[in-house]
C-alpha cells in the first residue's frame, strides 16, 4: 500500500502475503511536469516451519538422549544452521539437527531452551520443554530368603528415593 506524502516522502509499506518468488515494483513520482520512476525487485524468501517438532520432550538420566529436528520449507533452501539457545550444559546439535545429550544426575526436571534453525535469511525459534527424568531407585534390599514359621507375619519396611523434586512413587508387589 502507499501511504500519503510528506514534503517529498512517501512510503512504501508492503507486508507480503504470497508464495515466496521475486516480485517486481515500479515505483513513480511526478511533480505534474515532469516524472521519475524507479524499479524496484523484492525476493520473498521463505520461512522455516518447525511446527511438525514436538515442543515436549522426555529424556532419562545417564541414557543417551536422542532428537531430530524436522522442518519445512518451499521451495527448500541448500543449508540450514543450527543452535541451541539456553541448552542443558552438554547438550549438541549437529549441522543436520540431531540433538544428542546424556542428562547427568544433576541435571533432573524441567529445562526450557530453544532451538534457532536458519538458511542465512530465515530464522525460526522452536521453544523447547524437557523433562529429565531419575529413576526410582529401591534402598532398602530384603535378605534373598525370608525364613519365618507358618502363622508368623512377615514385616519389612521398603524404602525408595527418587532424585526427582515432587516425584509421587507407587509400590507394587508383581509376583
Amino acid at each position: 500500500s502507499y501511504s500519503e506524502r510528506i514534503n517529498y516522502k512517501a512510503l512504501f509499506d508492503w507486508t507480503p502475503k504470497v508464495t515466496p518468488d521475486e516480485y517486481k515494483f515500479i515505483l513513480f513520482v511526478s511533480d505534474g511536469f515532469s516524472t521519475d520512476t524507479n524499479s524496484v525487485t523484492i525476493k520473498v524468501h521463505p520461512e522455516i516451519d518447525l511446527t511438525m517438532n514436538k515442543d515436549s520432550l522426555m529424556a532419562t538420566v545417564d541414557r543417551v538422549f536422542t532428537y531430530t529436528v524436522l522442518l519445512n520449507q518451499e521451495p527448500r533452501s541448500t543449508q540450514f544452521y543450527y543452535d541451541l539457545i539456553n541448552a542443558p550444559e552438554n547438550m549438541k546439535i549437529d549441522s543436520i539437527g540431531n540433538i544428542n545429550w546424556v542428562p547427568i544426575p544433576t541435571q533432573v526436571d524441567d529445562y526450557n531452551f530453544e532451538i534457532q534453525v536458519s538458511d542465512g535469511i530465515a530464522t525460526t525459534i522452536l521453544p523447547i520443554n524437557i523433562y529429565v527424568n531419575a529413576p526410582p531407585v529401591i534402598s532398602s534390599r530384603p535378605p534373598k530368603t525370608f525364613f519365618i514359621s507358618v502363622d508368623e507375619k512377615l514385616n519389612f519396611p521398603l524404602e525408595s528415593f527418587d532424585l526427582n523434586k515432587n516425584t509421587y512413587l507407587q509400590w507394587e508387589l508383581v509376583s
